[in-house]
């Protein structure tokens, strides 16, 4: 019974500690994805930077993967599709989707030809428009601001980011509302071409612009300004882009994923983006603006993103209480569950042992004053009753220790005793 218990117990544990190094880096040889946008947009240059950064530090396995943007990645995200997700605050989040991180301010671009009339937001009335693919935060936040503005009789075109700035350029267009980020490579490429101009909101250097209302109608919205040299100067001359501070608005975005996405996973990839800022500012330069949260009432953040933000450097013992607390429970669990079986087995045993004692006991009692023949089935009896006691020692329902001795020294008593009895017969 005990090299059972014993072989029970090493089998249990080398279980556990293979569970245990499973679960803690059998993820580092998975493929994660995380999806981002469209190419030329600030989440595509995001992601994509990611992804080289996770490679060439061998940070973990990370493929990016294009999407219509920023409620199609939720989707994805919470439909289990996509580990990782950009995610633009013009929406409210998924209940099972958390935020990992806060990654930039997006910017609401209102682009339009450099040779146009077009001052204002309803000058846009009757005017063809492109602002955002079905499944993006850019389609929201344009038909919020078109709504606020009152601009109604417009056409809008179908089109993709990148294809409906080169239709803006070609005159196919009259202006184009991108939700991106500020330093977005399709966004520089058209405004540097000096065919395409910002349009401005308001009046950058009012304390109070007319952007602050709309703000106030959408929470997620806030004023912002694109400051004069942004994207440094035009192609050809020495003209700076742009040339007045340009009043706009801007919306948070994050980096989310699953709530039950792997802790460790999340853990490693938020320290990563924030050790390695200067890597992901060479592939968009808005990363530059990435910032630890200040508190966690606002968003809901993942465990292994907050561990990351409440850190110092936690040793590896806070790193993985919670598994090792796990093993002890799982271990003191069993030895528990073994010293309670232990404890019914010498119950039961001691239970046995004293039957024995009593049919002993019976026999002594019964020794005299008998004839020969009644003392010779008390023999019998005797004979039997340790025959039945050491069958059940054999087999493990007694055990070898002191109260068997104490029955074999009683049975010794009993024989002596009926064997004196009937010589004095």
């Amino acid at each position: 019974m005990r090299e059972v218990v014993k072989y029970i117990v090493f089998v249990v544990v080398i279980l556990i500690v293979l569970y245990v190094g499973w679960a803690v880096n059998g993820w580092k040889k998975e493929e994660h994805t995380i999806v981002s946008g469209k190419p030329g947009g600030g989440y595509d240059a995001f992601a994509r930077g990611l992804e080289e950064l996770c490679r060439e530090k061998e940070i973990m396995n990370l493929e990016h993967h294009e999407s219509a943007g920023s409620l199609d990645n939720l989707a994805k995200v919470v439909a289990g599709e996509a580990d990782f997700g950009l995610f633009q605050l013009s929406a409210p989040l998924h209940e099972d989707a958390v935020v990992v991180a806060t990654i930039y301010e997006d910017i609401v671009h209102v682009l339009v030809r450099a040779d146009s009339q077009i001052e204002s937001l309803l000058d846009l009335d009757g005017k063809k428009l492109f602002y955002g693919l079905d499944g993006s935060g850019t389609k929201i936040v344009a038909e919020q601001l078109l709504a606020h503005y009152g601009v109604k009789d417009l056409q809008r075109i179908s089109s993709t980011p990148s294809g409906s700035l080169s239709l803006l350029r070609e005159g196919k267009l009259d202006a184009v509302i991108l939700v991106t980020a500020m330093h977005a490579p399709q966004v520089v490429e058209a405004v540097r071409s000096r065919e395409v101009k910002h349009l401005s909101l308001g009046d950058p250097y009012a304390l109070h612009s007319s952007t602050h209302g709309i703000c106030l109608a959408n929470t997620e919205l806030n004023p912002a300004v694109i400051p004069i040299h942004t994207y440094g100067r035009a192609m050809e001359g020495r003209v700076a882009l742009p040339q007045l501070p340009v009043c706009t608005l801007s919306v948070p975005s994050f980096l989310i994923c699953h709530r039950e996405t792997n802790a460790e996973v999340v853990h490693l990839l938020t320290k990563s983006i924030f050790q390695h800022r200067h890597y992901l500012t060479q592939h968009n330069i808005d990363a530059i603006h990435l910032k630890e949260p200040e508190n966690f009432q606002s968003h809901q953040f993942h465990v292994g993103a907050e561990r990351y933000y409440q850190r110092e450097e936690p040793s590896f013992l806070v790193v993985y209480a919670e598994v090792i607390a796990l093993i002890l429970s799982a271990i003191l669990a069993m030895i528990g569950a073994l010293t309670g079986l232990s404890k019914w087995v010498k119950v039961r045993n001691k239970n046995r042992i004293d039957t024995y004692y009593v049919q002993v006991g019976e026999s002594i009692r019964n020794l005299h004053d008998h004839t020969v023949q009644d003392l010779q089935a008390e023999e019998d009896k005797l004979y039997a009753l340790r025959q039945q006691a050491f069958s059940e020692l054999v087999n493990e329902r007694l055990s070898p220790d002191e109260s068997f001795r104490i029955f074999q020294d009683l049975l010794e008593q009993a024989f002596e005793e009926c064997h004196r009895q009937m010589n004095l017969e």
